[in-house]
């Protein structure tokens, strides 16, 4: 998991530089994502109909423009997250040897300390781009309000069972509110023929309140039906699984106490800091289509690269490498023959490697590798191939070529096989696994 998510921040790394490539200096750079989603966000703000007065209105706002206010509240977020990003960039600035900071107790904590706020505005972003890209398929200003009017919803039902697991009573004002929002998410469930609203768990009606908590749809499975419409670019902004992405980000909300964080670099609130942006880059991105709105300015940068210039889905293709039963392939810690492979829903592909030599002394033979996880060295039906290419470097290769080219296909391979595992048994191979790291 971890090799995954070093190499997650490596992907998007190379999508930073893209996007930012007139910033040669690593400051500029940082300076760029700090401050592009703010000027993004107040662009799309200016386009916006509503008003800050109109928006403390929710009931009234809501129910005449639930479009443009959840796009307002969308925006507010970014926002908020742009104000601790120029906070981290201070940090930054200020912190002289980050190498050195995070070998220290002291240093340590400080990092991890920000690394949290860093998740936490990850994990909501994340959260956002997820449901509005379920929004674009369900783009009506009824299904706007039935989510907003959910929200309402959850919070009235939240106070009361509070209320009435701690005060032994129930408000009755509270219970007035929480029937109006039955009645108005029935209503929208009948006007649009879909039961249950898309981010939503249950049917809602009188007969059937779902408990605090339990209106929406669990995050899992809103980004699993995200997922069924997702850009490349939303993937990887999203760390192309639950686990890796939402999963991670999550754990920085939580008091659960084990071991410190594992920070392997020094820049790892910086990989934070961009990874951020690009969220909220794709958020704005999807906003402009949500509203109809042709996107200016340095939204109109953005919104051109995510459309026709990103790298994401060269990416994407990482996790759905397609090797064959049969080949050669290299593991972050050995060499061994894909045996067996398996494709998910979501096109994602996984190698099941039997080991001819392995660093790592557990004695596991056997093992199952998402696709990102390894690097093809040699295709099994192409081995005379591999000799050729490789022989024919040097005099001497080129005489053992003339003496084995017409050798049978199959002893080839096995020649092949018995060569490399030999490497790695007196440990040379190691060194060819460190550069060809996949």
């Amino acid at each position: 998991m971890g090799l995954i998510i070093e190499k997650l921040h490596n992907r998007l790394k190379s999508i930073i530089f893209e996007l930012s490539p007139k910033y040669k200096d690593i400051r500029e750079r940082r300076d760029f994502f700090v401050r592009a989603p703010f000027r993004a966000a107040g662009n799309l703000l200016k386009k916006l109909s509503i008003k800050e007065d109109e928006y403390h209105n929710i009931v009234e706002t809501c129910r005449k423009k639930p479009r443009e206010y959840y796009v307002y509240g969308i925006i507010d977020e970014i926002i908020k997250a742009g104000s601790s990003a120029m906070r981290w960039e201070e940090f930054l600035k200020t912190t002289d040897s980050p190498d050195n900071a995070i070998n220290t107790h002291e240093g340590r904590l400080i990092n991890e300390a920000v690394i949290d706020e860093q998740n936490m505005w990850i994990r909501k972003l994340s959260e956002i781009l997820v449901d509005e890209i379920i929004f674009s398929k369900y783009n009506n200003e009824h299904f706007y309000l039935g989510y907003l009017t959910a929200i309402a919803l959850d919070n009235n039902l939240a106070i009361q069972k509070d209320i009435n697991e701690f005060y032994n009573s129930r408000n009755d004002s509270l219970q007035q509110s929480i029937n109006r929002d039955l009645e108005i998410l029935s209503a929208i469930q009948a006007k649009t023929k879909c039961k249950p609203l898309p981010h939503l768990e249950i049917i809602i009606s009188k007969s059937s309140i779902p408990y605090p908590g339990k209106v929406f749809l669990s995050f899992r499975r809103r980004l699993l039906k995200a997922f069924e419409i997702v850009s490349d670019n939303e993937r990887l902004a999203l760390n192309v699984t639950y686990g890796i992405g939402y999963g991670r980000w999550s754990r920085s909300l939580h008091g659960k106490v084990y071991g410190p964080m594992t920070i392997k670099r020094a820049n790892t609130i910086d990989s934070l800091l961009n990874h951020m942006a690009i969220i909220g880059f794709n958020i704005l991105h999807r906003a402009h289509e949500l509203l109809g709105l042709d996107p200016s300015g340095i939204n109109k940068q953005i919104s051109n690269y995510l459309r026709y210039t990103s790298n994401a889905p060269e990416l994407i293709k990482l996790h759905k490498k397609d090797y064959e039963v049969g080949d050669l392939a290299v593991t972050n810690d050995g060499l061994g023959q894909i045996v067996k492979f398996t494709t998910s829903k979501y096109g994602y592909k996984a190698y099941k490697i039997e080991y001819l030599s392995r660093l790592d002394l557990r004695k596991i033979r056997q093992d199952w590798f998402p696709a990102i996880d390894i690097k093809r060295i040699a295709k099994r039906k192409d081995t005379k191939l591999f000799w050729k290419k490789n022989l024919e470097k040097s005099e001497l290769g080129k005489q053992v070529w003339v003496k084995i080219k017409d050798v049978s296909d199959d002893k080839c391979f096995e020649m092949l096989k018995s060569f490399l595992t030999d490497l790695a048994n007196v440990n040379i191979l190691k060194h060819i696994l460190k550069s060809n790291r996949p």
